[in-house]
């Protein structure tokens, strides 16, 4: 029998009994002894979370026909770090995809979130705004966000300046095109 002190709390004492009885005879006992157990539990892990673009757009907004946009979607993956509590040792594990991970989108309607191989997939909508992804786990109370922002052009300014350059020609607007 193994017991701990409290529920999920490190613990020390004579908490391993033993009892040896004959194979064949279950009602007699040869020998009891108790053992001495220490535990210690990691802590909860730290939760890190990985996108390669937290700043996006729609692949349908005008600025990506000009190239001057953002990347028109991201990638998320989600680790856990733990730390020997005996050695400055971290080990990471990907979590991305667990059935334990608990993936909450507020507000929903910004962006697809879907599933892609090992990684989520984030995809915008035609709105422009942030959401949060708050991720949680079922078996743990370790949990972290990520905030994703999904931008649109709302104008597009086309400036004419004098040619052939000279010093100072790109600080002079030509407002009106004259035949010459």
């Amino acid at each position: 029998t193994l017991s701990f002190e409290a529920a999920g709390a490190d613990g020390s004492g004579h908490y391993l009994k033993v009892v040896w009885t004959p194979p064949t005879c279950s009602s007699s006992i040869l020998s009891t002894g108790t053992g001495f157990v220490a535990v210690k539990l990691d802590r909860s892990p730290d939760v890190v979370v990985e996108v390669d673009n937290d700043v996006i757009t729609p692949s349908t907004d005008l600025s990506i026909k000009n190239g001057l946009s953002f990347p028109t979607s991201a990638s998320l993956r989600v680790f856990l770090s733990y730390k020997n509590a005996d050695s400055e040792e971290v080990k990471r594990e990907d979590v991305t995809v667990d059935s334990r991970a608990v993936y909450k989108v507020s507000p929903g309607n910004l962006f697809a979130f879907t599933k892609v191989g090992g990684v989520y997939r984030i995809t915008p909508n035609a709105t422009a705004g942030s959401a949060t992804i708050d991720i949680s786990f079922t078996h743990l109370k370790s949990t972290a966000s990520q905030k994703i922002t999904v931008v649109t052009s709302q104008e597009v300014t086309v400036r004419a300046h004098p040619y052939p350059i000279y010093d100072g020609s790109t600080l002079k607007d030509i407002h009106a095109l004259y035949v010459a």
